[in-house]
């Protein structure tokens, strides 16, 4: 009995609520488990805090998935 994989169809997620200390990077941008590796695909934004966008916009995780961090005014986004 195997199970089919399904593809998701998100394509924003807002994770601004949460500060570098709620959120494990290291774990969300690693290597075997990027959210922002092709696979996420049809993932287009994903909308932080100020803080995690700090350390997100210093990342050569983010540009070598080929993400940009961007803000404007009080909000950030990967996009």
């Amino acid at each position: 009995m195997g199970i089919d994989w399904i593809p998701h169809s998100l394509r924003y997620i807002g994770l601004f609520d949460y500060t570098n200390a709620d959120l494990e990077l290291n774990s969300l941008l690693n290597n075997k488990t990027s959210i922002l590796e092709m696979y996420s695909a049809p993932l287009q934004v994903v909308e932080v805090g100020e803080d995690v966008y700090k350390r997100l916009a210093r990342s050569s995780s983010v540009e070598r998935c080929g993400w940009t961090a961007t803000e404007y005014g009080n909000r950030a986004w990967l996009v």
